[in-house]
């Protein structure tokens, strides 16, 4: 399989919706643990009273693997879409939330995912966004 073979994506949402992306389990799509945006700092050195609770970020670097068969690549990104979405039933964010993804080579926005995303329109975008 070559590198053209491969979508590289970073995705991130609040962290209550990112614990669980790596139990997605989708034939073709490869997902790190998720990491917080920024990873220096240090939960001691930083105590958090309740008025200043903050919505904490994380981050997953996801690989999208496939063959040249444009059907496959178009069932697997809106797999996935739907996956994301389902992601989001369980953040404890008060505002709308959202899952936000780029391309992780050029941090270039590919989409967001909300609970009205469409997975079969979002999967399309994905797949329009990424594919040359």
């Amino acid at each position: 399989m070559s590198h053209d073979d491969e979508i590289f994506l970073a995705v991130v949402g609040p962290e209550s919706a990112m614990k669980d992306i790596e139990k997605i389990s989708i034939a073709g799509v490869e997902i790190d643990p998720p990491q917080p945006m920024d990873a220096m700092v240090d939960a001691v050195d930083a105590p958090l009273g309740p008025d200043q609770i903050q919505l904490i970020l994380m981050h997953a670097t996801v690989v999208l693997k496939f063959g040249v068969a444009a059907a496959q690549f178009g069932l697997v990104t809106a797999q996935f879409a739907g996956e994301l979405k389902k992601l989001l039933t369980q953040t404890e964010a008060h505002e709308k939330p959202r899952i936000v993804i780029v391309d992780a080579k050029t941090s270039a926005p590919v989409m967001e995912i909300t609970e009205d995303t469409d997975a079969e329109k979002a999967g399309e975008a994905i797949k329009n966004a990424t594919r040359t």
